[in-house]
């Protein structure tokens, strides 16, 4: 079961984010959100939480306040997702996780053209990468070895160093993203699990 957590100040259209994957998702306003315009689509539950008053972070302090919240009163076998293109929620998630909450953060990518409905990243220009793109090769191909990263954050720190030297640098979540695509690894409380073969 997982539980979508929505910074609806920095993700863009609603209805373009899929929301499938999640039993409930809580939508974070401020106070300037007088509408929303969700995707088609049923099973879920939808909470909106309105902040009543703007201010530098207003938002986020409500968001982290009611993932406290729900932490302490929900089993932990319920995943949180933090829909959201705020890089300084990182370290909310990262907490979580230190719980023990099976947690991520899960950025949305914001772009001008009619999008299809994805949860995906933010805008580079390596955002889709071909299945012949020697760089994620290279990358899984490291990864075969014994020695591999066996939490997400551990993960994400690996491909940033990986990437060290490539212009523009790719956004490791983009390429983690990329991973889980390709089947390459899973994500599973937290924990990552490799799917190469050797």
């Amino acid at each position: 079961m997982i539980w979508a957590f929505v910074d609806c100040e920095n993700v863009g259209p609603l209805k373009n984010i899929d929301f499938s994957p999640y039993e409930r998702v809580i939508l974070f306003l401020g106070p300037n959100n007088h509408t929303l315009s969700l995707p088609a689509g049923t099973g879920y539950l939808i909470q909106p939480i309105q902040v009543a008053k703007g201010g530098k972070n207003n938002l986020d302090f409500h968001l982290a306040l009611h993932m406290g919240m729900h932490h302490g009163t929900v089993p932990m076998s319920v995943a949180f997702h933090l829909i959201s293109n705020d890089k300084g929620m990182d370290v909310l998630v990262e907490h979580l996780m230190s719980l023990g909450r099976p947690c991520r953060k899960v950025p949305v990518v914001l772009s001008d053209v009619a999008p299809k409905p994805v949860v995906a990243q933010p805008p580079t220009k390596q955002t889709h990468h071909s299945p012949s793109d020697p760089r994620i090769t290279k990358l899984i191909d490291g990864l075969k070895s014994a020695n591999r990263p066996k939490k997400r954050q551990s993960l994400l720190n690996w491909i940033g160093s990986s990437m060290n030297g490539q212009s523009p640098k790719p956004d490791p979540e983009v390429i983690l993203n990329e991973l889980i695509k390709r089947k390459a690894i899973r994500e599973n409380g937290g924990k990552i699990e490799y799917c190469l073969k050797t």
